[in-house]
């Protein structure tokens, strides 16, 4: 059970008859750390955990972010690479784009404001909170590192036969 998937993608808020097929007979565990973490009893890492402790299939519990380093708000929680499976990197990213034909003008101001934003500590104070760094691309290279994060993972949803429905 990959908790990234089950806990930060969702899967506390779908209704329970949405749940995939083989974590239906998990739906009263699911819903009981929905209720805890609306509650203030339990934070998602919490229910996180305890989810995977209690499915029967789970023999041990890797902790650890799914980068090359470590995260900046979790410096003491191992990357994958130091957990000895470095081929296991995800992360979240966020992008602004523009319609085609925008104005490079338009596009330099927007990225110019982006910059001075992060630049701020209210805005670093955040990022580091949510154990993340600052975004830190633009332009053309954030366009390189879209393209290969499509590519990696068309990929992965080819080799796993995922279809759309």
């Amino acid at each position: 059970v990959q908790l990234r998937s089950v806990f930060l993608n969702g899967l506390l808020f779908l209704p329970p008859d949405r749940a995939p097929n083989h974590l239906k007979a998990a739906a009263g565990r699911i819903s009981r750390a929905r209720r805890l973490i609306a509650e203030g009893r339990s934070d998602p890492l919490q229910a996180a955990l305890g989810f995977a402790l209690s499915r029967p299939e789970a023999s041990a519990v890797l902790v650890g972010v799914a980068s090359a380093k470590r995260a900046p708000g979790f410096p003491d929680i191992p990357s994958a690479v130091e957990a000895g499976i470095p081929q296991y990197q995800v992360s979240t990213w966020y992008g602004l784009w523009a319609p085609k034909g925008t104005p490079k003008e338009a596009v330099a101001a927007m990225q110019a404001e982006l910059r001075k934003a992060f630049a701020t500590e209210e805005l670093k104070t955040i990022w580091t909170g949510l154990g993340t760094e600052m975004p830190n691309l633009y332009g053309d290279a954030f366009g390189k590192y879209v393209h290969g994060e499509v590519v990696r993972w068309a990929d992965v949803v080819k080799r796993s036969g995922a279809k759309l429905d």
